[in-house]
C-alpha cells in the first residue's frame, strides 16, 4: 500500500467546505496533480458538495475524521495516520484536477476493496465518460486489490477526472472503499497521427432504441438493421436510415426476418448481411445471406453460407466477400456453445461460383470485427465461446496472395461487440466503443496504422457504447444506437469532427 501524504498537523478541517461557502473548485494542494502520479483517494478537489464531490448524506459514516463535508473516511488499520474513502454508494462521486505536460495515452489504476456485492463506477475526464468498470468482492473491506481502466487520451493541459459510483449490485448497499488512483504513461499506445482530437456532439435521439443492430454507411447515410430492443433480448426486423447532413431519420424496409450478429460488408451501394442469430435470444445461427439495395430500398437473398453461423465477421476485398469465425448458435444454459468456428469462406461477386473455402482462422473466435485494408483482411478482437469476461485483443491479418493468416499488433485491451463500429479511414482501421472485461461498455476510440503496426488513440465518445453502429463520411464520424450498460437499448446519436 502506498505511503499516504498527509498534513503535518493532522486531519484537514475544511469548515468553509462543510458549510458549502467555497463555490470555486480548486485542486487539493492548490496546484493540479501532474501525471504520471499516484493520488490518494481523499485528496479530491476542494469546492464543496456538488462542486468537487457528491455524497448521499452529510454525515461521515466512516470511523475517522479527515475532511469535513460528508465524504466518509476510514483509518488505515495497517498504517496509523493514513486514511481511505469508505462507504461509497450509487450516485456519489469525487473529482481530481490533473495536469498533463504533453498529449499522451495513460493507463489508470484504482486500488479499492469490497466486502459486499459490489457494483460499477465510471471514470469521466472533463465530463466525457471513459467507460464503466465493475467492482467485485475482493474478499473483504480490508482486502484491497487494483482494477484498471487503460488507454485514456489526455491532451496537454489541465483536466478534471471524476470517479463516479454509478450502480450498486444490491440497491442501497456500499459499492467499494477507495484507497488511491494512479496514472501511468502507456508506452505501447500513442495519440493517433490521423487526428487525435475530435469534438463529439450528441444529436437528437433516433426514433428507435436498439442494441446489437447491424449496419454501415453508404453515400453518407447510416443504415441500421434489426437488433435487440430490450433487456429480455427480443429481436426486431425494424430498419432505419440516418442522414447526418440533415439530422433526419427515415424508416426503411424491414428485414425479412429478425436478425442480429450478422457479418456486414459494403459492395458499391449494396449492404451485405451474412449469417447471424435468428430471432430472440438465444437464437440459432443461420445460413441466410441478405443483400440490401440502398437505391431501391429492397432486400433480396444472396447465396447461402455452407453452414449456419452467427457472430462471425465479414469484409469486402474488391469484389470478393469474406466471412470467418462465429458460432453455430447463441449460447444458453440449456444449449451452451462448445467451440468457436475457424471456417473462412469467400464469395466472388464478379465471377460467381458460390462460397469457397479459404484458410481457416489461426485463433477462432466470435463477436469480432472484420475489415479490409490494402488488399488484406483483418480479424479484430472478439471473444471465445460465451466468455464476456475475457475479450480478445488479438488482431490477425489474412493475405489472399499467400492464403495465410498472421498476427499483427494487438489492440491495447481486449474488446468485443465491435462488428458494426469498426471502420477503415484514410488507410487506418478505427474501432469505436465495444465491450471489455465483464461486458463493460467502452467509450474509447482507437486506430491501427498498418505502416507502423501500432495502435493509437482518438478522443473518446461522450458516453460508453457497446454494439453500436458507426460510419465515416466527409471527415465526420457518425455513431448511433447500442447499449451503455446492462443490455439497455439506446437511441443515442453522436457526431465527431476534427477539433
Amino acid at each position: 500500500m502506498l505511503r499516504r501524504l498527509r498534513p503535518v498537523n493532522g486531519p484537514i478541517v475544511e469548515s468553509l467546505e462543510s458549510r458549502q461557502l467555497l463555490a470555486a473548485q480548486t485542486p487539493f494542494y492548490g496546484m493540479p496533480f501532474k501525471v504520471p502520479i499516484s493520488i490518494q483517494a481523499e485528496q479530491y478537489d476542494s469546492g464543496g458538495a456538488g462542486v468537487s464531490f457528491n455524497d448521499s448524506e452529510r454525515t461521515n459514516l466512516g470511523d475517522a475524521s479527515y475532511r469535513a463535508g460528508g465524504v466518509d473516511f476510514n483509518a488505515d488499520p495497517n498504517t496509523p495516520g493514513n486514511y481511505y474513502v469508505s462507504h461509497t454508494k450509487s450516485g456519489e462521486w469525487l473529482e481530481y484536477t490533473v495536469q498533463a505536460d504533453t498529449t499522451g495515452v495513460y493507463d489508470m489504476k484504482i486500488r479499492l476493496s469490497c466486502g459486499g456485492a459490489g457494483g460499477r463506477f465510471h471514470i469521466l475526464i472533463d465530463g466525457v465518460d471513459q467507460g464503466t468498470t465493475a467492482v467485485k468482492n475482493t474478499g473483504g473491506w480490508d482486502s484491497f486489490s487494483t482494477v484498471a481502466r487503460n488507454d485514456m487520451l489526455l491532451t496537454g493541459g489541465q483536466h478534471v477526472v471524476r470517479l463516479e459510483f454509478s450502480k450498486a449490485n444490491v440497491t442501497g448497499s456500499d459499492i467499494a472503499d477507495l484507497d488511491w488512483i494512479r496514472f501511468t504513461r502507456d508506452t505501447e499506445s500513442s495519440p493517433s497521427s490521423l487526428n487525435a482530437a475530435y469534438d463529439w456532439s450528441q444529436k437528437s435521439d433516433g426514433p428507435f432504441a436498439r442494441y446489437e443492430g447491424d449496419g454501415a454507411i453508404v453515400n453518407g447515410k447510416l443504415y441500421i438493421f434489426g437488433g435487440y430492443i430490450n433487456t429480455q433480448i427480443q429481436a426486431t426486423t425494424r430498419s432505419d436510415m440516418y442522414d447526418p447532413s440533415t439530422g433526419k431519420w427515415t424508416r426503411i424496409a424491414d428485414m425479412p426476418e429478425p436478425l442480429t450478429h450478422t457479418g456486414v460488408a459494403v459492395h458499391g451501394t449494396t449492404i451485405w448481411l451474412v449469417g447471424g442469430f435468428l430471432g430472440d435470444h438465444p437464437g440459432p445461427g443461420t445460413t441466410h445471406v441478405w443483400r440490401y439495395n440502398t437505391l431501391s430500398n429492397t432486400c433480396s437473398r444472396g447465396p447461402a453460407l455452407p453452414e449456419a453461423r452467427g457472430a462471425g465477421a465479414a469484409a469486402m476485398d474488391g469484389d470478393v466477400l469474406h466471412f470467418f469465425g462465429g458460432l453455430t448458435h447463441a449460447s444458453s444454459s440449456a444449449n451452451p456453445v462448445k467451440s468457436d468456428m475457424a471456417d473462412h469462406w469467400t464469395l466472388d461477386l464478379a465471377n460467381g461460383g458460390g462460397w469457397k473455402t479459404a484458410a481457416p482462422m489461426i485463433n477462432p473466435r466470435n463477436h469480432l470485427a472484420g475489415a479490409s485494408l490494402n488488399g488484406k483482411i483483418y480479424a479484430i478482437g472478439g471473444q471465445h465461446l460465451w466468455d464476456e469476461n475475457n475479450p480478445v485483443s488479438e488482431v490477425d491479418v489474412y493475405s489472399p496472395k499467400t492464403s495465410r493468416w498472421t498476427k499483427v499488433a494487438s489492440m491495447p485491451e481486449g474488446r468485443s461487440h465491435i462488428s458494426s463500429s469498426t471502420l477503415v479511414v484514410d488507410g487506418r482501421i478505427i474501432v469505436i466503443g465495444g465491450a471489455t472485461n465483464g461486458f463493460d461498455s467502452l467509450a474509447s476510440v482507437i486506430d491501427y496504422d498498418p505502416a507502423t503496426d501500432k495502435w493509437g488513440k482518438l478522443s473518446s465518445l461522450p458516453t460508453p457504447l457497446a454494439t453500436t453502429v458507426a460510419g465515416y463520411f466527409n471527415d465526420e464520424f457518425v455513431v448511433a444506437t447500442g447499449s451503455q450498460f446492462d443490455l439497455v437499448a439506446t437511441a443515442d446519436v453522436f457526431i465527431g469532427w476534427p477539433a
